[in-house]
């Protein structure tokens, strides 16, 4: 799909923005978002109202200062175990692709 090389792409633009390619630890910062569409969805945890409810998931990576360097939105039929998994096998840089 284009639109995902383009993400990949602006993210790894990014990346070089704040300079994240020297860095060596990174955060993993998962959130529980209130879904308000029409669309039959599973429940889930809402973190923000603690309790249960429509909700889908945004999972960024960020720098320990803050900047975000990933982020992969995703409705709940996965939990955070298995999503995280995922984003981390997603979450790569390629300094000489780059370049480029």
């Amino acid at each position: 799909m284009g639109g995902d090389h383009n993400i990949e792409k602006l993210l790894q633009e990014n990346i070089l923005l704040v300079s994240a390619e020297f860095e060596d630890l990174y955060l993993y910062d998962p959130h529980g978002i209130p879904y308000t569409g029409q669309a039959r969805t599973l429940k889930g945890w809402i973190g923000s109202s603690h309790q249960a409810g429509k909700v889908y998931y945004q999972d960024f990576i960020h720098t320990v200062e803050g900047s975000p360097v990933f982020v992969d939105l995703d409705d709940n039929f996965y939990d955070l175990r298995e999503r995280f998994i995922g984003n981390i096998n997603k979450f790569h840089y390629h300094p000489i692709d780059a370049i480029f």
